[in-house]
């Protein structure tokens, strides 16, 4: 699944386009053509939706998402950038600065946004569970009675401010 197309991407790279009249499927006469563009935006998409899936998201994205657009300028960007790096000029030299990296640069910000948010304030469904103990008497019983179970760093009222009384640490020999 793709999030974006070639048109997306030649929007990005308007150098690479011949003076192209309509940008919805990339002219023959334009190198690299579309089936590459398609290859990069699926490269990009494989990229996008592995690091998704590492963080226990559901992919590929709805198109409802809060995100989605996100998603797919993100895939138009690691597109991009493989198109102006086929395209390198020979008078690139080590270390110049290039329109593909930048594309690439922003590709990377754009995962590693992806790495650090929560995305299911964005409408991503997360698709791991989390543990939080048991909520019911059977469930308390059945943890307290497993050796295995990690027990509480904390008791109620411990921390209560009513004096040591609440206190299971408390010297009494004082």
């Amino acid at each position: 699944m793709s999030y974006s197309g070639c048109e997306r991407v030649a929007d990005l790279c308007l150098n690479l386009m011949n003076n192209a009249s309509t940008l919805t499927e990339i002219p023959s006469s334009v190198k690299p053509a579309s089936a590459a563009y398609v290859r990069w935006l699926s490269s990009g998409c494989a990229l996008i939706e592995s690091t998704l899936a590492r963080r226990g998201y559901s992919t590929p994205v709805a198109a409802t998402a809060q995100i989605y657009p996100f998603i797919a300028d993100l895939e138009a960007q690691y597109g991009a950038y493989r198109a102006e790096q086929s395209r390198g000029s020979v008078r690139s030299g080590t270390g110049d600065r290039t329109r593909g990296d930048g594309f690439k640069t922003a590709f990377d910000d754009g995962i590693k946004f992806l790495m650090e948010t929560d995305l299911t304030q964005l409408g991503v469904a997360h698709t791991s569970h989390l543990y939080a103990g048991g909520i019911s008497v059977s469930d308390k019983a059945i943890d307290q009675g497993d050796t295995d179970v990690v027990q509480p760093r904390f008791a109620r009222g411990v921390f209560s401010g009513t004096g040591q009384e609440n206190n299971p640490n408390r010297n009494t020999a004082s």
